[in-house]
């Protein structure tokens, strides 16, 4: 479970990089701490990355199915951690905490350059997670 802040913009993004790696063991979701609309930067560039993010719905951490469930928790704004004070046994929470690219102010290739350093971080990361769960290396 990926939860940031608002679910418009890096949660999204990280639930989309999980899936797009097409593991059956694993169900990857994302929240919120307090739900927004999603951002349209978000939108076009994983689109850009052939991910089509447009149809996500925005939900709160108690309007993801099955919470209890979820075994790993990664929260990607420090707030999130507050939300999760004890967490139930056999639940790992990860602190991948970074800068919101939806959040960036410049011109078009800053904001560019903070999407594409958000987006390979989660890729490498969530590689590298699913990778240590299953012990064996991922394709995609």
């Amino acid at each position: 479970l990926f939860v940031d802040r608002h679910n418009a913009c890096r949660s999204v993004m990280a639930e989309a990089i999980a899936n797009g790696l097409n593991q059956p063991l694993f169900i990857f979701s994302s929240a919120g701490l307090d739900p927004i609309a999603l951002d349209n930067s978000a939108i076009n560039f994983m689109r850009e990355k052939g991910y089509d993010i447009s149809r996500s719905a925005p939900k709160g951490i108690l309007q993801v199915p099955y919470l209890d469930h979820y075994q790993v928790i990664v929260g990607l704004d420090p707030e999130v951690q507050r939300a999760f004070p004890r967490l139930p046994r056999k639940v790992v929470f990860l602190d991948w905490s970074g800068t919101d690219p939806c959040g960036c102010q410049g011109n078009e290739a800053e904001v560019k350059k903070a999407f594409d350093c958000a987006f390979k971080y989660f890729e490498t990361h969530i590689h590298d997670l699913v990778e240590a769960i299953l012990g064996t290396k991922v394709n995609g």
